[in-house]
């Protein structure tokens, strides 16, 4: 159940508490390798649908889909990665803009 805290009656430590949930994440994660140990593919196969709702038929990767991954994720970094840090200016006119702030 949502709680819904009103502002003024509730004090701001109460407001922004965050709960830390209590895991012992090395046993999970010793659960999961020994799973994986035991029943090989077909455990990645269960951990990739519940992890990550990819239903894999295998774990293979072709040649192809290497190249495709790598065309793509190059384009990402030298194009759309760039972008996102210079707030979609070009590299240059990001850098003159910067030295303009700075009074250059």
């Amino acid at each position: 159940m949502i709680r819904i805290l009103k502002y003024k009656e509730v004090a701001n430590e109460d407001i922004f508490a965050r709960v830390t949930p209590k895991m012992n994440v090395e046993e999970i994660v010793a659960e999961i390798i020994e799973d994986v140990r035991k029943n090989g593919d077909q455990a990645l196969f269960a951990y990739g649908k519940k992890f990550d709702k990819a239903d894999l038929a295998s774990l293979a990767v072709s040649k192809e889909e290497l190249e495709e991954a790598m065309i793509k994720y190059i384009e990402y970094y030298n194009n759309e990665r760039i972008m996102d840090k210079t707030k979609g200016l070009s590299p240059l006119t990001y850098r003159q803009q910067s030295f303009v702030q700075l009074g250059y």
